[in-house]
């Protein structure tokens, strides 16, 4: 099971104390959240970053010259600057996550989804306002991801 940020577990409070969604989908939910797949491989390719044609030649370049999956698509030129700092600001981004995971057990629609959030963030700005973990130096913790 991942571990769930104070952001997350805020959110999750939230749906069930106002009963927005069904206990049971909340629970189908959770364990979607739980089952994703947060590889920096697997989030390039659900964003469409990594093409099924990009597979065999990264996986080439690790066999050749090592590295983690995320280093040899850069290596290759696969994966922008930018795209690189999209998956790795995913990664951690908890409620982005969970909201696929609602998307994939239809447990609410996106426009009931984005109202739920909305509510949630607007009654509790002081949470909103905490980051998850302690500021880092951007260079480093994208070098540290990869």
């Amino acid at each position: 099971m991942e571990s769930r940020g104070r952001k997350l577990e805020g959110f999750i409070h939230f749906l069930r104390t106002r009963r927005l969604i069904d206990e049971k989908k909340i629970g189908r939910t959770i364990r979607q959240y739980d089952a994703f797949d947060r590889r920096f491989g697997q989030i390039s390719a659900f964003l469409g970053y990594i093409r099924p044609d990009h597979i065999n030649p990264i996986l080439m370049e690790k066999a050749l010259r090592g590295g983690k999956f995320g280093q040899c698509a850069v290596r290759l030129e696969l994966l922008t600057p930018a795209q690189t700092a999209r998956i790795a600001e995913l990664q951690n981004d908890d409620l982005s996550i969970f909201s696929q995971a609602i998307g994939i057990q239809n447990a609410a629609t996106n426009v009931e989804y984005t109202s739920f959030l909305t509510d949630f963030v607007k009654s509790n700005p002081d949470l909103m306002a905490e980051p998850e973990s302690p500021p880092a130096d951007p260079e480093a913790q994208l070098s540290e991801k990869l």
